[in-house]
Parts: C-alpha cells; structure tokens; sequence
C-alpha cells in the first residue's frame, strides 16, 4: 500500500493547488487549472474519501478541496442533482460509516 505520510502530503498539496488555482484570479496568472481535470476531481473525490483506505487526516484535507470546489461550482458546473443524489446515496442504510460522514460533510459545504 501506500504509505500515510505521502497521502497525507498529496491530499494537502491537492488542497493548495485548488484553494490557489482552481479559478483564476486576476493576481494570479501563474496556471488554471485544465477543465478536463477538474471535471475528474468533481466525478472522484468524493468517492476516494469514502474509501476505508483514506484515514481522517487525509479525508479532512480533501474535505477542505470539496470546500472550495463548492465554493467555485456549485450547482453550476458541478451539477447539483448528481452531488445531491451522491448525498443521498452515502445516506443509505448499508452505506459504511465513512462514506455517510463524506456524506454529511458534503450536504454542510453545499447548504453554507
């Protein structure tokens, strides 16, 4: 497997990069980032998090990321049914318990 430390590392650098570069901003004209990839960050994060594989630091590092990818998306480009029905799903009684906390975390981000 994958060690902690480098999950840990790459979930804190995957927030800085969208915290610094997920929408542009007219002081930073360094990078953006691509379309395409942010469209694969919305479609899997939120199921990486869920993964019993991802312990809680890392999953409060990536929870950090869904923070700011709401802030910037949501509902437009990240489409609200599918975050909504994601939500709901989480919810469901043979759901684990981490991926009803993704869950939870997640209907906190897109209603604040």
């Amino acid at each position: 497997g994958v060690d902690e430390s480098l999950r840990l590392s790459a979930s804190i650098q995957l927030k800085l990069v969208v915290r610094k570069h997920w929408q542009p901003r007219y002081e930073e004209k360094f990078f953006t980032i691509d379309e395409k990839d942010k469209r694969v960050v919305r479609e899997n994060i939120l199921e990486i998090m869920s993964s019993p594989n991802v312990h809680g630091k890392v999953r409060n590092q990536m929870q950090e990321s869904v923070k700011d990818i709401v802030r910037e998306d949501f509902p437009e480009k990240w489409n609200a049914s599918e975050v909504i029905e994601w939500i709901l799903n989480s919810m469901e009684e043979n759901s684990s318990e981490t991926k009803k906390l993704v869950g939870m975390t997640t209907m906190h981000a897109i209603t604040r």
